[in-house]
């Protein structure tokens, strides 16, 4: 069954912004996820995030959804609620407690495309409130380090490069000093081992997995040749 582990932020946030929910066993279809009250009753978490999150807000082992703005039955906020997954399949998470506040909104983070591959890879980062001043994208384990300018900056699209000292774990972007959620990232070359993207992704020649029904970017195009030959009379001037 899908299981949850973590949240970010950990433990709260307001209406409107954005969780991310870390754990196992989610799936690649877009379920749904729950905030639950004794009280006050359930509500799902809002999937209508900006355009270049479309499916991707919801991979195997993170899910990223908006803080549901309207709260049922009158519920005050702060208010404690438990969030669960629940798979297309009807497979259903353990809860764990979150509280809905009143702070600010932080930068929002919904989508890593591509979410995995080695250093140097072209990553784009997708949300919302990421402003028009470039700051950074953090990358685990090198947050101490110096940081590899942003390629391009949008209020909610970044496109940034994956540095040398990154490993596998949460990715974030950081506006004016403040971090937004994070969503996890694999640091590896599927070149180098096989079966590195698992069931219903192939290897490109990048090193990142994608699914099989997407198209490879920016690795070298594949090529092929053709001939065509005749039992007919050779002509005294054959054409090519």
């Amino acid at each position: 069954p899908p299981e949850i582990l973590s949240f970010d932020p950990p433990t709260a946030g307001p209406r409107g912004s954005f969780v991310s929910i870390f754990g196992r066993n989610f799936g690649s279809s877009v379920g749904l996820v729950r905030f639950s009250h004794p009280t006050y009753g359930t509500v799902l978490g809002e999937t209508n995030l900006p355009s270049g999150c479309s499916e991707a807000f919801w991979r195997d082992n993170t899910i990223t959804v908006r803080v549901p703005r309207e709260l049922p039955g009158g519920a005050p906020v702060p208010s404690d609620w438990n969030i669960a997954v629940e798979r297309p399949d009807g497979a259903v998470s353990n809860a764990r407690a979150w509280t809905v506040d009143a702070s600010a909104a932080r930068p929002g983070l919904c989508a890593l495309t591509p979410d995995n591959g080695p250093a140097g890879t072209r990553v784009a980062l997708s949300g919302e409130r990421f402003g028009s001043s470039p700051d950074a994208v953090i990358f685990t384990q090198n947050q101490n380090a110096p940081t590899i300018p942003p390629v391009d900056w949008g209020d909610e699209r970044v496109l940034a490069t994956v540095p040398p000292r990154a490993a596998s774990g949460p990715a974030y972007v950081r506006v004016g000093g403040t971090a937004s959620n994070a969503r996890s990232f694999l640091v590896q070359d599927c070149r180098e081992r096989g079966g590195a993207c698992g069931q219903g992704n192939r290897c490109c020649g990048t090193g990142v997995c994608v699914p099989e029904s997407a198209e490879c970017l920016g690795g070298a195009r594949g090529g092929g040749y053709a001939w065509r030959f005749s039992t007919g009379v050779i002509p005294v001037a054959p054409r090519v």
